[in-house]
Formats: structure tokens, C-alpha cells, sequence
């Protein structure tokens, strides 16, 4: 296609079309401004001097359009900018125009003669730029565009829609709006089509369209019922980031991403006592373990927006270190916060460096989010799994104990609870150190604390990334079994009420999250697949706009149902979302001999001993191979 070649071209090429364009456009201008005046007879008469004015105009027209730049933005992104740097121009010519009509003293180059150009030149150049860019977004390179329409005309929407514009995978078809006013009008030259009722009186379902949620301001109950009707048609969707993340400067209203974790949850937004919590971290010296993980790295945002006098990483992945080091960076640059971030590459195992840290940071608190959290890959690696969890934990909390830092969140999971894997029974056993430590420290105002939690949407070990992709790549989507739930909260809301119990710890607690209803894998996968345009397939469906579901059976370690608590004794605390749960420990002098007994199944890379000792000290621990 000739349209194609010209897009392929490289930028010097497309400028020089460009420029010839307008030079044609230049000379029509005055052939047609002669002509309206009725002055075509006047090209025989002044011969001459039309050859010279027109060389002229030329002449100067095209340095003219560079120096106000009308060859510097792209065509496909042109916006009201370009066309009044067009104007500027364009005047710019014609005032030079009157100037040497006034030195000429000719008849010829009267003031009504040289507005009717400044009139027609202006109207050509910005409507051959329009039809270009109409003929590159509306007909598009090749067939494979997919159609999109974007939820709210407001100023998110309407800046949005300019990138969308310039997108050529992309065919914008125009706006809903919940405000009536506004039907059938056209904003930004797309048109409103209606709002949500559009929607539901859709016939049939079109398989390449994506609806754009672009008002980030819109009560939780409408967009609910939005998704709903997404849902039920099988209709893509995408969204903007939220309004209170678009204002601090942590994304932009351009930024198109998936559906976040908490709209596929259904979940209302935390309520927090901001006052508690800044007041717990503002000015203070904040240790973060496992800072680049899905936990650590949303732990480490939230706080950095509270405000502390400095935040340090920690984490041996320098990849995952270097992401969230420099994400923070950044966001310091765009908010103008006075806090100090500093990456720290090590692991908690490492007593030296936790040693050092602590000295040379007078840490003040620290969350412990550093752990081996995978089930499939901990119970093939039982030694360094607990290792990691339960020995580096034991590391970090003694040398907190022995630096004196006040306060300790230890970052626990509901699968400490009656485990039947590897990596729930070291998580019950590193919070057993943190709860006999407490134990021991009567003579110390330390607050050391725990916080469980069920499974985190969209962390890396999650099922979100995992059925994003196998949708992406056209299924099956694989669920373990059709009835095996899990109690699920979002990495944000988690990450909130980790701090928010930590100010409210007094120590040698268990505090465990509200995770409202468990959530059936099998309906959160039918609920993301529908939400990404497809519909569920039949086992014998062949249709390139579905998705299957197969079920491949729990792996070893796993539970059909899952717990939070050993008891039924939950405490409310001052966070109705935030519960305290009194469940029995050991002595610290028994915690010593635990720990000694693991470093020497360690050192001797003896897993069955290690689970030997997991069975002793953990309540209800039943490995999977029993």
C-alpha cells in the first residue's frame, strides 16, 4: 500500500514530502486568492511582478515554517499546539507581504488581497495536516486494529484519547459518558455515544473491542456495575491508574494498564488512621528486608509517601534492588520529598552486614519482608528454604534485639497455620522466634510483632500474572482443582494494614488481616478471561475468541481450604480490618535449642531431620508426603 511506504519512510524523508506539500499548498494559494478576487486578469497585466512576488512568497514561506517548527511534530500526534504554531507563521509571512507591499507601491498586494492568502493558506495547511493525520489513525497500516472506546469525557479521558490517537494498533471509535449533556456531541472530534445503557444494548459482542476506564474519580458502586456489564458481554477492558497515585506523581493520566488487582476482588478501599501512621513513621529511620519483592517494594512506596527521614533497602536480588531504588528516585524528583533512600545489597543470613546497618542507619524500625514465599519451589528446596526463613529471620531479630531498635514487623502467611508445606511450617517457626524473643525481652521496651496474611494478588508468585500471560497466549488457563479457594487480599491493601498494625503492636502479638470472603480460583479465572474480551470455552470449542480452563490437580504442599488462625480467639483491634489472634508459643530457651538443631540439619543437608524438627515444634504440621 502507498500509504504504508510513506509511513516507513525515515524522518528526513517524510520533511521533505512535507515541505513539498506546502510549497504546492503556497502556490495555490495565491493562484486561488487572485481567482475569489476576481484578479486573474491581472496576471497578464503584472507578469513581472506576480513572477517575483510569488518567488518571493516561496522563498520565504519555507524558512519561515521551520523557524516555527510545522516540520517538528509528528502528523499523527498534531494537536491544537501545531496548528497555532501554523498561524503563527503564516501571519509572520503575510505581515512581511504587506510590509513589501507598502515598499512596492504596487496595486496588486492590497490589504484585503493579502488577508484573503493569510485566510486560505492557514485553511489549507491545517486541513491537509488533518487529512493526513485522519487518513494514518482512521484507515490504519493494516487490518489487526483494535476498536476502543473510552469510558468518561472528562480531562482524563480527553487526555488520553490524544495518545490513543497516535496509536496505529488502535481505532479510537469515540467516548461514554455517565453525562447526558454531553450525548451526541463530538470531544476532541470523537463522539459520545451514550454511557453505560450503550453498552448493555450491544447485540453481539465485538471481540476486538477494548473499553478504556478513564475516569479515575468515579464512585466504586457505578464502576462496579460497569465491570459487571463488561463482564456479561465478554468486553476487553483497560484502566487508568488512580487519582490519588496520577496526583503524588507516582504515574501519569496517560498511562493505560490492565485491570488492577482489587477490581477483579470486589473490594472496598482500606481506612486507615493516616494520623497514627504518619506520626509512627514520619522522620523516623526505616529498614526494609526484602525491599524489591511484591510485599517489600509496596511496602517501601507506601511509607516513602508517608514521609520518614530515611528509608533503606534491603535485598540480595541487585535487580530487584535497582527497581525499586530507582522507582523511589524518581518519585522523589516529582514530589520534592526530603527523604533519604538507600540500597542495600545483601541478605538478611548475613550478620555482618545487618549488623552494619543497623549501626550506621540508627534504624528506628524495621519490616522483615524478606522470605522464600513460593510453596512448589520451597518444598523442593527445603534446606535453603529454611534457611532463608526461619535462620535469616533469626539473624535480623537478634541483631535488632542487641542494636535495641524499637520497633520489628515480621511479615508472616496464612500458610503458617496448620502447614502442610515446607514454607508455612518455617513461617509459623521464624514467627515462634519473634513471639519467644518478646517472651524474653521484659526488661526492654521493644515492640516485636507479626502480621499474617492469606495469598497477595498480582505479587510474582501470584495467579494474576500467571493466567494474564496464559490468556495472552491463548489458554488454557490451568486451575489446580474446580473448588479450591483462597483467601486473597491486594498487594496495596496489604501492604497498608502491615503498617497500620504495626502502630497499634505492643508486642509478641499475631495480628491477622481480614481477608473477607475466600475466593474460588475457578470463578477468578472465568472472571479474568470474560474480562479480557473471551468467552469460556467447551472442552471441544474451537472458537479463536475463547478460552479453556484445565484443571491439573493441587501440587505437593497444597491445601484445597486454607486457615488463618490455630484458635478461634480473634481480638477486634482499633482497625475493624485488623484482628489480634492469641495463639500459644515456646519459651526462648526452647526457640535456642530449635534454632540450633536447624543450623545442624542444615549444615549437614538433612531435609528429613529438618522436617523431623518442623513436626516437633510446629502445631499441627503434617507434611504433604505424609
Amino acid at each position: 500500500m502507498f500509504l504504508n511506504k510513506i509511513l516507513n519512510l525515515n524522518r528526513f524523508k517524510k520533511s521533505l514530502i512535507m515541505i513539498f506539500a506546502d510549497i504546492c499548498i503556497v502556490l495555490f494559494s495565491i493562484l486561488l486568492c487572485l481567482f475569489l478576487r476576481d484578479e486573474i486578469y491581472l496576471i497578464s497585466d503584472y507578469k513581472d511582478f506576480i513572477y517575483y512576488v510569488t518567488l518571493l512568497i516561496v522563498s520565504l514561506s519555507i524558512p519561515i515554517f521551520v523557524f516555527f517548527d510545522l516540520y517538528k511534530s509528528k502528523v499523527r500526534y498534531m494537536g491544537y499546539k501545531a496548528m497555532l504554531f501554523i498561524i503563527y507563521a503564516v501571519s509572520f509571512l503575510a505581515f512581511i507581504l504587506f510590509i513589501f507591499s507598502l515598499l512596492s507601491g504596487q496595486d496588486l498586494l492590497t490589504v484585503k488581497t493579502i488577508f484573503l492568502f493569510w485566510l486560505l493558506l492557514i485553511f489549507q495547511l491545517i486541513g491537509s495536516r488533518q487529512i493526513a493525520r485522519w487518513l494514518i489513525n482512521s484507515i490504519g497500516i493494516d487490518g489487526s486494529k483494535r476498536d476502543m472506546i473510552v469510558y468518561g469525557a472528562g480531562s482524563a479521558g480527553r487526555a488520553v484519547i490524544s495518545t490513543l490517537a497516535g496509536n496505529k494498533n488502535v481505532r479510537v471509535i469515540g467516548f461514554l459518558d455517565d453525562n447526558k449533556d454531553l450525548h451526541g456531541l463530538h470531544v476532541n472530534n470523537y463522539p459520545v455515544l451514550g454511557d453505560l445503557q450503550y453498552l448493555k444494548s450491544m447485540n453481539k459482542v465485538n471481540q476486538k473491542l477494548t473499553i478504556l476506564l478513564a475516569a479515575p474519580s468515579m464512585n466504586l458502586e457505578r464502576r462496579r456495575e460497569i465491570l459487571k456489564t463488561l463482564e456479561s458481554n465478554s468486553i476487553s477492558v483497560r484502566s487508568l491508574p488512580p487519582l490519588s497515585e496520577i496526583i503524588v506523581g507516582m504515574t501519569n493520566i496517560r498511562q493505560i494498564e490492565q485491570l488492577r488487582p482489587e477490581e477483579l476482588l470486589d473490594r472496598d478501599p482500606v481506612l486507615l488512621d493516616k494520623y497514627k501512621i504518619k506520626e509512627s513513621i514520619k522522620g523516623k529511620s526505616i529498614l526494609i528486608t526484602g525491599a524489591g519483592g511484591s510485599i517489600g517494594s509496596e511496602l517501601s512506596r507506601q511509607i516513602f509517601q508517608i514521609g520518614p527521614k530515611k528509608l533503606i533497602l534491603l535485598d540480595h536480588s541487585e535487580l530487584n534492588l535497582y527497581n525499586i531504588y530507582n522507582e523511589l528516585l524518581s518519585y522523589s524528583e516529582n514530589r520534592k520529598l526530603a527523604v533519604k533512600v538507600d540500597a542495600v545489597l545483601g541478605s538478611v543470613l548475613d550478620p555482618y552486614l545487618v549488623d552494619s546497618t543497623l549501626k550506621n542507619y540508627s534504624i528506628d524500625s524495621i519490616y522483615h519482608a524478606a522470605a522464600y514465599k513460593h510453596v512448589n519451589i520451597v518444598e523442593k528446596n527445603i534446606v535453603q528454604g529454611t534457611i532463608n526463613n526461619v535462620l535469616g529471620t533469626y539473624n535480623i531479630a537478634m541483631k535488632a534485639f542487641n542494636n535495641n531498635v524499637p520497633h520489628f514487623v515480621h511479615i508472616s502467611t496464612d500458610k503458617a497455620v496448620r502447614p502442610t508445606n515446607i514454607m508455612g511450617a518455617s513461617k509459623r517457626m521464624a514467627e515462634l522466634i519473634i513471639q519467644g524473643l518478646m517472651a524474653s525481652s521484659k526488661n526492654k521496651p521493644l515492640i516485636y510483632t507479626m502480621v499474617r496474611f492469606g495469598n497477595v494478588l498480582g505479587s510474582s508468585g501470584s495467579v494474576i500474572p500467571l493466567f494474564t500471560k496464559q490468556i495472552q497466549d491463548g489458554g488454557p488457563v490451568t486451575v489446580t482443582h474446580p473448588d479450591v479457594t483462597r483467601f486473597f487480599m491486594t498487594i496495596s491493601e496489604a501492604s497498608q494494614l502491615v503498617i497500620d498494625a504495626g502502630v497499634q503492636a505492643r508486642g509478641g502479638e499475631v495480628f491477622v488481616l481480614d481477608m473477607g470472603e475466600s475466593v474460588k480460583i475457578n470463578d477468578l479465572a472465568k472472571r479474568m478471561i470474560r474480562l479480557s474480551g473471551f468467552s469460556i470455552a467447551d472442552k471441544d470449542d474451537e472458537d479463536p475468541y475463547s478460552v479453556g480452563i484445565k484443571y491439573v490437580g493441587l501440587r505437593p504442599g497444597e491445601k484445597l481450604y486454607e486457615e488463618l488462625i490455630l484458635g478461634n480467639d480473634l481480638e477486634p483491634t482499633e482497625n475493624q480490618k485488623v484482628f489480634k489472634a492469641n495463639e500459644d508459643f515456646i519459651e526462648w530457651d526452647e526457640v535456642k535449642k530449635m534454632i540450633g538443631e536447624v543450623e545442624e540439619a542444615s549444615k549437614n543437608e538433612d531435609s528429613d531431620k529438618i522436617k523431623s524438627i518442623m513436626i516437633k515444634y510446629v502445631t499441627d504440621f503434617i507434611p504433604s508426603s505424609n
